[in-house]
């Protein structure tokens, strides 16, 4: 069962427009590499993708007005519609794509020379600038630090001192007193003890004397009797 021409011319028609959208959907890649240089192996990549997609795009259309079945003119249509696009408008779009691109790079340039390599270098010298200020402050900083480390232990150690000569004093002090302390009582049991001697001789004295008038006083009452 055949086709009307109307029908088939119609769906020719679709899928030419549809070519056409394929060639400026790929001008976009093509604009995207103008800025950006791929390697073979990522164009590759990159192309290999664009056609499966595009394939896939087909054959769903495909289906669609071909009630489930794939007709050669399609593929004829969307190729034909890609070389018009990429005949006629690609061209003007692919000429003032790589103008734009040119004046786009030769503006960055101009301000990557004139303006960020200039500022990258004054920043750079700031920088440093600021990184030997922030060393000679860390310096200044780290030396004080020590030098108030060491006065502070040396200050301790002063103080330790003081203490502990305090503490020797103390002790030395209740050493003399103790001693001094010793030497009185020392002193004064001799003094006792001489005091008791002494009280002894007298008593020994006494009693000496009153033998020595006993005795006399027998002896006289003897010459007396």
């Amino acid at each position: 069962m055949f086709e009307p021409i109307s029908n088939s011319l119609s769906q020719l028609s679709y899928f030419t427009v549809l070519g056409f959208f394929f060639g400026a959907f790929y001008e976009i890649i093509r604009i995207i590499r103008l800025f950006k240089r791929q390697n073979s192996l990522a164009a590759g990549i990159t192309d290999f993708l664009f056609l499966s997609f595009a394939g896939l795009i087909t054959f769903a259309y495909a289906l669609e007005f071909g009630n489930g079945s794939f007709r050669w003119f399609y593929i004829l249509g969307v190729v034909f519609g890609g070389t018009v696009y990429f005949l006629t408008v690609g061209k003007l779009i692919s000429f003032a794509s790589e103008l734009i691109v040119r004046c786009v790079k030769s503006i960055f340039s101009f301000i990557k020379r004139r303006i960020i390599i200039p500022l990258i270098k004054k920043v750079g010298i700031f920088n440093h600038f600021l990184w030997r200020k922030i060393v000679k402050f860390y310096g200044f900083i780290r030396e004080n630090i020590i030098n108030l480390i060491k006065h502070l232990k040396n200050k301790v150690k002063v103080l330790y001192n003081i203490r502990e000569n305090k503490r020797k004093s103390r002790i030395k002090q209740k050493r003399i007193a103790q001693q001094e302390k010793q030497r009185i009582r020392s002193s004064q049991l001799v003094q006792s003890e001489r005091n008791i001697q002494s009280k002894q001789i007298k008593i020994t004295g006494e009693k000496r004397n009153v033998i020595k008038g006993k005795t006399k006083r027998t002896v006289r009452s003897k010459y007396i009797g």
